[in-house]
């Protein structure tokens, strides 16, 4: 699943996660909120391009609701997500 510009959501396969509307916190970042499995590991990864992804951070979702800011948002004029399950 990815998510791009004004929220728009490219999905492959069936998830048991489901992306929420995202949102830019200023000076904060981009905000990923999701809907996940609990004790389920996830990554999310990002791109500028859509062929070379690279993973920003891996966790274990302890909450049904899980947002994850990205502060290196910051630094992109463009950037897309995606959530994987490894």
């Amino acid at each position: 699943m990815v998510i791009g510009n004004r929220g728009t959501v490219l999905q492959s396969g069936r998830l048991l996660t489901e992306w929420e509307p995202p949102s830019f916190v200023t000076g904060s970042g981009f905000q990923l909120p999701f809907k996940g499995v609990l004790n389920r590991r996830y990554e999310i990864q990002a791109t500028t391009n859509l062929l070379h992804w690279n993973t920003i951070t891996t966790f274990t979702n302890l909450t049904e609701h899980t947002n994850f800011t990205d502060p290196g948002a910051l630094d992109f004029s463009q950037r897309y997500y995606r959530l994987v399950e490894p």
